[in-house]
């Protein structure tokens, strides 16, 4: 098929999915496959129910972590058929039939774990090949869906853990996360702090302010950071406005702060960094490894964030830190350069996975080839 429809579904909720999302549509425009959408589908359904889940997923992660942590493991281990999953997974499917009608996609692929079009195939028999990208290091049975195609996932062990539940190792493939490409290029590094202003000869800690909405969280973390000597802080706010003003009034005299709003070129600011205080979000932390930046996570919420910390914390590959001491002692260990800090590098290429946007987008259009061609799939079937 030369040039197929695509439809990529994903939600609002926090950094991550947007950013796979952009990630493979940037890899399908290299491929010169333009017909390609991402559609927020909760968004696009019921509007005001997706503004108010989104706002007590932010507060309550916030300032309950507790609360969304057992949410969480409460429906860890949950199987489609049961009522609250095929409940989620319906809850879209009336405007859902409305965008299939309209756009007639050729594939969809789901970058968050609602799986309308997983569960419209089951009550319809409507065929759509269907895939579904995994945005964590760790598996929660929300992803799982009998009828889906194709899952690409981050690691191996998430693999052999699907498996185990029953998911076919053909229907599983190991990719990586996706990251937009601009995180695989080489940075010049000096060009880069030209730009900002900033000094090559300067040591620049990471801080990723918007993950953290507590402000007496946040200033704690950061005098500590700048308790260590001679460090730099490169603070992004996101688009939390308040909390960027916030900080220019409290740190208004000291040189040592430069602080952002959002910031789209993320990774030119982990290019010039000696490490990341971030929260455990999956893309973050994909981003991170792919350019070889040391990370710390600060206080991990109970959830996916605290499975993929613990994932990556047992590979060597970031440092946990649960209080200010921890945090001030592992960030100067990471500034030193020292034999962990080595280590931890050493680990991130054994995780990394450069090309997951470009294999996953390639797997996808072989897999809507041999949909239209019949006569392929059976010649590959019998050649096997």
């Amino acid at each position: 098929m030369k040039d197929p429809k695509i439809i990529i579904f994903n939600a609002s909720y926090g950094y991550g999915h947007t950013q796979v999302s952009k990630a493979l549509l940037s890899y399908f425009h290299m491929q010169e496959i333009k017909r390609v959408q991402i559609i927020d589908l909760l968004a696009e359904a019921h509007p005001v129910l997706d503004a108010i889940s989104r706002f007590f997923y932010l507060k309550s992660t916030t300032y309950c972590p507790q609360l969304y942590g057992w949410s969480y493991y409460l429906s860890q281990n949950m199987q489609s058929d049961q009522l609250w999953a095929k409940w989620l997974n319906s809850l879209c499917i009336r405007k859902l039939k409305e965008i299939i009608a309209l756009e007639k996609p050729d594939a969809v692929i789901n970058t968050f774990p609602m799986l309308s079009v997983s569960e419209l195939r089951k009550k319809a028999g409507l065929y759509i090949p269907t895939f579904t990208v995994l945005t964590d290091f760790v598996l929660h049975n929300r992803w799982i869906h009998p009828e889906t195609d194709k899952y690409f996932v981050a690691t191996h062990d998430m693999k052999n853990k699907m498996h185990i539940n029953g998911i076919p190792n053909e229907q599983i493939k190991v990719t990586g996360i996706p990251v937009r490409p601009e995180f695989q290029k080489t940075l010049e590094t000096n060009e880069i702090m030209r730009n900002y202003g900033l000094n090559p000869q300067k040591k620049y800690v990471l801080i990723v302010a918007g993950a953290y909405g507590i402000w007496s969280i946040l200033e704690k973390m950061i005098k500590i950071t700048l308790s260590l000597d001679d460090v730099h802080i490169l603070i992004v706010c996101g688009r939390n406005i308040d909390m960027k003003r916030k900080l220019e009034n409290v740190f208004a005299d000291e040189p040592r702060m430069h602080i952002f709003e959002f910031v789209e070129q993320m990774q030119e600011l982990m290019a010039i960094s000696s490490c990341i205080i971030t929260k455990a979000g999956g893309i973050t932390l994909s981003e991170a490894i792919t350019m070889y930046l040391p990370i710390v996570v600060y206080k991990p919420v109970p959830g996916q964030e605290k499975e993929n910390a613990a994932y990556l914390a047992d590979k060597k590959a970031l440092f946990i830190a649960n209080n200010l001491t921890e945090l001030k002692k592992m960030v100067q260990k990471l500034l030193t350069l020292d034999r962990q800090t080595i280590r931890m590098k050493h680990s991130m290429k054994s995780l990394q996975k450069h090309i997951a946007a470009e294999l996953i987008v390639s797997d996808v259009l072989s897999e809507i080839e041999l949909q239209n061609n019949p006569e392929l799939e059976r010649q590959l079937s019998h050649e096997s």
